[in-house]
């Protein structure tokens, strides 16, 4: 097991007010090739903070590396990053006095712990994060922070600790993890490809994305930029007559205007999108005398965008 996490010393001010909160990010996904987990690296990092009255709006990015054996006995590694957002109250430190001054980010990573069975390839992560505000204060932002966590390294279960410790709060008061949906954008758009084919006849042509990874897209504002790849599969007959197969890969991009479910909460960087990229229509042409091959596919790439938020128990 390691454990690595960059510690700078922040100086405080006069701090006026301070927020504190530990949030439990729980996610199982299966990992189908591997038959047994090394590492899994966490990486934390607060993205925006903004105040509301004497609340605090954090917003942040968590990114994962997941590194397995696979059923080969290959070490392989996946990547992943979620979006998360919650609020806390920033109470006063002398309550005879008013919160002031810039809010100021001290949240930490607290803990990661990974559980993974070999026969279900269930691999469980759950993710604690202490969200920490303070009013006031000197002006500077902890580091990112990474925590490695190796199930192997402890049997069925393995846990990673940084050194900075939380006050734990009773489990009634854990948050709820909901996914909100933030808005959905679509777009239309042909794409058109002419190859050379030492053929007789063109037979038929398929289509399909080869991107099994719905997280393909990359927020910005207002937008996702998705970038994919089709796999077209040309079938065609030969100069002899023999029946021949080829496949050709085509990678493409495109900027997908997202319309938001509110207006006051739009698409922004660090959230996660989803997308579906399909072919809806294929349209081709041989020419046998100049051996010319005119292809046009309708492509259709319709996007969601998502954010991790809590809800907790009143």
């Amino acid at each position: 097991m390691a454990v690595a996490v960059n510690a700078v010393v922040i100086e405080e001010g006069d701090i006026t007010g301070e927020g504190r909160k530990l949030v439990l990010i729980e996610e199982t996904k299966t990992v189908s090739d591997a038959i047994k987990i090394s590492e899994v690296v966490v990486k934390f990092r607060v993205t925006r903070l903004v105040r509301v009255g004497n609340a605090a709006v954090v917003e942040g990015t968590i990114e994962k590396q997941i590194f397995f054996i696979n059923t080969a006995g290959v070490k392989s590694h996946l990547s992943e990053t979620l979006s998360f957002g919650d609020t806390v109250d920033v109470v006063p430190i002398d309550p005879s006095q008013p919160v002031t001054g810039p809010f100021q980010n001290r949240s930490v990573l607290e803990d990661v712990v990974v559980r993974f069975d070999p026969e279900t390839h269930a691999l469980t992560q759950k993710i604690a994060i202490l969200i920490n505000v303070i009013a006031g204060g000197v002006t500077g932002d902890p580091p990112l922070q990474t925590i490695a966590a190796t199930p192997t390294g402890l049997g069925a279960e393995g846990s990673a600790r940084p050194q900075v410790k939380a006050t734990q709060p009773s489990a009634s008061g854990l948050p709820k993890e909901i996914k909100v949906e933030i808005g959905t954008g679509q777009t239309r758009f042909l794409l058109e490809r002419e190859i050379t084919l030492d053929a007789f006849e063109v037979t038929n042509i398929t289509v399909e994305p080869i991107d099994d990874d719905p997280n393909i897209g990359r927020v910005v504002e207002g937008k996702v930029i998705v970038q994919a790849t089709l796999e077209k599969e040309i079938t065609f007959l030969d100069r002899e007559f023999e029946s021949q197969t080829i496949t050709e890969r085509v990678p493409f991009s495109v900027l997908v205007e997202i319309v938001p479910n509110d207006s006051n909460d739009p698409a922004r960087p660090g959230m996660q999108s989803l997308t579906d990229v399909s072919a809806e229509s294929i349209f081709f042409e041989f020419n046998s005398a100049t051996s010319v091959l005119l292809q046009k596919i309708v492509v259709v790439v319709t996007v969601q965008v998502t954010v991790i938020r809590r809800v907790y128990p009143e």
